[in-house]
């Protein structure tokens, strides 16, 4: 019998794909069952947008990154 990682390594990409969403919108279902993010992540990301604020000559929105990659958002 095969494990479920192995099932998975025989999907093609597409049907890998199509699994991620599925499983995501199953997490998305029980949002309190998500774990809550942890202390030091919600600093550096209050951090980091405290930056960009102060520096926004320096920083880039992410249309910005988006457009210079030639990528569509």
């Amino acid at each position: 019998m095969t494990t479920l990682i192995e099932q998975i390594h025989q999907l093609s990409t597409s049907e890998k794909i199509q699994l991620v969403q599925q499983v995501w919108d199953d997490i998305a279902q029980a949002p309190q069952s998500v774990p809550p993010v942890p202390e030091l992540v919600q600093q550096e990301v209050l951090r980091r947008s405290a930056w960009s604020h102060a520096n926004p000559q320096v920083s880039s929105s992410l249309q910005d990154i988006a457009q210079r990659l030639g990528v569509k958002l």
